[in-house]
């Protein structure tokens, strides 16, 4: 339990959540999702990571998930 004035440390911290939408490449049978990645509008941190889930449309559980530090 935290109470007020306690400072908190965290791996990752969300600072922006973007919806994507799969869609099936017929010629590879695979799944594949385009997202822009955030911009300027930000604030910036000596690391960076993504964190992806997938999740059926209108249910919030995770059926796949992955995450990792960016370069």
């Amino acid at each position: 339990m935290c109470t007020a004035g306690q400072k908190l440390q965290h791996g990752f911290v969300a600072l922006q959540t973007i919806n994507a939408v799969l869609s099936l490449d017929s010629k590879t049978n695979k799944f594949t999702a385009t997202v822009e990645m955030p911009g300027k509008s930000l604030p910036r941190s000596p690391r960076q990571a993504i964190a992806a889930w997938v999740t059926r449309n209108g249910d919030i559980t995770a059926l796949q998930a992955t995450g990792g530090w960016l370069n």
